[in-house]
């Protein structure tokens, strides 16, 4: 998986291994109910082209978090460029907010190097570039 940007002329890339299975793509909905005063209901459903994408990663070593945490900083609320694991390209933006990290630290064994490991879990809202 390979996050690039800026959308328009890449200078920063960022390149990731497959995510975890299961993840997600869904519409981006607005839907709205109105009662009028007669007592009839009306559902509004607004749609686009985009969608919200949902990635995971259990295992990323500390030097690749800090490089994702560094990239979404440098490039928060701009358009980025995601080349996911199906080849598929998509334009989108961080949903601020939505981006957990979670470190744990484990050993390799007993009295030797400890490394540092952790999960992550990003959320965009794009569209599907042809």
């Amino acid at each position: 998986m390979q996050f690039e940007a800026p959308y328009a002329a890449p200078d920063t890339v960022v390149l990731l291994p497959n995510p975890v299975f299961g993840d997600s793509r869904a519409l981006d909905v607005d839907l709205k109910h109105y009662q009028t005063l007669n007592g009839t209901r009306y559902t509004y459903i607004k749609t686009s082209a985009n969608r919200r994408l949902t990635y995971t990663w259990e295992v990323l070593g500390r030097g690749k978090m800090l490089e994702l945490e560094e990239f979404f900083q440098a490039y928060a609320g701009e358009f980025i460029k995601i080349i996911d694991h199906n080849s598929k390209v998509w334009k989108a933006s961080i949903v601020e907010g939505a981006s957990q990290f979670t470190t744990t630290q484990l050993s390799r064994n007993a009295g030797g190097p400890r490394t540092e490991s952790g999960s992550i879990t990003l959320e965009f809202i794009g569209c599907q570039k042809a």
